[in-house]
């Protein structure tokens, strides 16, 4: 069965928690899927170049195609390219959202395949605080360049795997309500705020955030 044409693409922007699609009024905490590709782009935002992360997914029932869209500096990015290294992708498995108890519209990531969660990793860095003038501002150039690396190894490592989506593959979400509309792998259940945050509650809120 192929992939279903562009017309029929499902995009989701990670915003304030949530996996949100207003024109289809989604509002999830997490999709599951196999990864396709990867790709860093610029969106205008009010009249702003913006940074984006875009990550192509394929539903493993449907075959349906999932975009996945979030900043590319942003705290959910980091989590992001913190866990993404650690899937085997050739196998389907949950990219999620838990929203921050100290501000509403940070969004953290987390990760589970066959069940287990997926565990950061330390290594991988985060952006620096510099003095500009007499003013502090964040060095993401650090992020950025992990980030390109990372994206670079996974695309090059799908063109050599290509996994071809298995009907009845399992998949690993709890919830309820899984599935929208014609079985699409999206957990619609609304959870709590502190649902998934761990890893010792994303840093302390990543040190409470500082942007």
């Amino acid at each position: 069965m192929g992939i279903v044409d562009s017309v029929n693409i499902l995009f989701l922007n990670v915003s304030c928690g949530f996996l949100v699609n207003k024109k289809k009024e989604i509002s999830a905490r997490a999709y599951e899927g196999i990864f396709k590709s990867i790709s860093r782009e610029v969106d205008n935002y009010e009249g702003k170049e913006l940074g984006k992360i875009k990550v192509h997914m394929i539903d493993a029932k449907t075959h349906e195609e999932a975009v996945i869209s979030f900043t590319a500096e942003s705290w959910y990015a980091i989590g992001f390219f913190q866990r993404i290294d650690k899937i085997d992708l050739s196998k389907p498995f949950t990219i999620g959202v838990s929203q921050s108890d100290k501000n509403e519209k940070i969004s953290f990531c987390w990760m589970k395949q066959g069940g287990n969660k997926i565990e950061k990793d330390e290594l991988f860095p985060v952006p620096e605080k510099v003095n500009v003038g007499k003013t502090v501002v964040l060095n993401w150039e650090p992020v950025n360049e992990a980030a390109d690396k990372i994206m670079e190894r996974l695309n090059k490592l799908f063109s050599e795997v290509r996994p071809a989506p298995a009907e009845d593959e399992p998949f690993d979400v709890d919830a309820k309500d899984k599935y929208l509309g014609e079985g699409r792998s999206i957990d619609m259940s609304k959870v709590g705020k502190k649902d998934a945050l761990t890893d010792e509650q994303q840093d302390e809120q990543m040190d409470e955030m500082p942007f």
